[in-house]
């Protein structure tokens, strides 16, 4: 099965991809932010990352240089 981590503080989104993606066929990881997310990476290598850019602590755009 493939694999998608999803990362956006805002819950509402988080869950809104997690549906959408799980109708897909993908099992959905989520991180509510930056930090979280990297603490997953160190267990998890996912198929796909969706990830918001404006994000408290580290921003989605600092967090895809750092991955």
């Amino acid at each position: 099965m493939k694999t998608a981590l999803v990362i956006d503080n805002d819950e509402l989104i988080r869950e809104f991809m997690k549906d959408l993606l799980t109708k897909d066929g993908y099992e959905v990881v989520t991180a509510g932010d930056g930090l979280d997310a990297l603490d997953m990476l160190t267990k998890l290598v996912p198929d796909v990352i969706f990830l918001d850019l404006v994000m408290p602590g580290i921003g989605g755009k600092k967090l895809c240089k750092i991955i």
